[in-house]
């Protein structure tokens, strides 16, 4: 039996193929699609070029690497969760609830969110899924602002 690591090619495709099986039996929303992971794959085979066997620490580069390249999606969605609160504040103004108004407002939020996974599961379609997790972010970053607007006068008195 051979006790050696396995190579960083075969490491590779069993993780890939992996993340490709656990996407087809979720139904979920494709975040590794396939020119994402043919592009982590091909990011994994540069960084361990000429190699037998893979290296950890390399292999970790690469995830950093790569994840790294999603912090523009970040920014993208960051922008979605500011205009989710702009909007909010519009319709509600500045809230300054208890941490327990808080939390009804929030599973109330993360309510909706979980209706459309059920519909996600029963229909097959995203109609209001991403949505409903902006709306949830957005709910979150309010109840953080009144927490430190509310720590602020605390400290002052």
């Amino acid at each position: 039996m051979d006790k050696s690591k396995p190579t960083w090619q075969t490491i590779t495709n069993i993780l890939i193929d992996n993340i490709k099986e656990v996407r087809l039996k979720n139904k979920a929303v494709n975040f590794w699609d396939d020119a994402s992971l043919i592009q982590l794959r091909n990011a994994i085979k540069k960084e361990n070029m000429g190699k037998e066997k893979l290296d950890d620490d390399a292999l970790i580069n690469v995830f950093a690497k790569e994840a790294n390249k999603t912090k523009t999606k970040t920014k993208g969605v960051l922008k979605e969760v500011r205009k989710e609160r702009v909007r909010q504040d519009a319709l509600w103004g500045e809230q300054d609830n208890t941490a327990e108004e808080w939390m009804v407002i929030l599973m109330e939020e993360v309510g909706e969110v979980c209706r459309e996974i059920q519909d996600m599961t029963t229909t097959g379609k995203f109609d209001n899924y991403r949505e409903e997790l902006i709306q949830v972010a957005a709910v979150a970053v309010s109840a953080v602002e009144c927490f430190d607007r509310q720590m602020k006068l605390y400290n002052k008195g």
